[in-house]
């Protein structure tokens, strides 16, 4: 850290120096242009440095929100096998699945068990509807019943 503070200062007079024996050539007095270019310096990299952290600050705000969108989206609720009181957890099929829980700070294993199923339909609801279903019933008896009269 002292290191690079001095190797910050050094650089800061030699520019000054530097621009300062420059404009000698143009009569301006040495000290007035050493001066000047040291405060244009501090300005100039006060101002770089607010703005390249606020724009950093801003990249790791984004990468954050992208992670926990991700972690969101792989993520479940499991109970605690100790203590039983559920944490959410991220779930990673590419590495060991373990938790610390929230609550005891004992750590649990998680074991994933995958099941397949048939893809199915879905029925039409307003055929299942009791007054369909009814209605039916009822015609088809009359039905029977007007075939029965004849």
């Amino acid at each position: 850290m002292l290191k690079t503070i001095t190797l910050s200062i050094v650089k800061t007079i030699v520019v000054a120096t530097t621009f300062g024996g420059a404009l000698t050539f143009f009569d301006v007095p040495f000290i007035q242009a050493f001066i000047s270019a040291i405060c244009v310096q501090f300005i100039f990299f006060f101002i770089w440095n607010t703005v390249s952290s606020n724009l950093f600050q801003s990249r790791i705000e984004q990468e954050e929100t992208e992670r926990i969108k991700a972690y969101a989206q792989q993520g479940v609720d499991a109970d605690c096998a100790y203590c039983a009181k559920p944490n959410f957890i991220p779930v990673r099929f590419d590495e060991k699945n373990e938790f610390e829980c929230q609550h005891c700070d004992k750590t649990n294993s998680v074991y994933i068990n995958i099941t397949t199923a048939q893809v199915t339909d879905i029925l039409d609801r307003d055929s299942l509807s009791v007054t369909s279903y009814i209605t039916e019933k009822f015609d088809a008896k009359e039905k029977a019943k007007n075939s029965d009269d004849e």
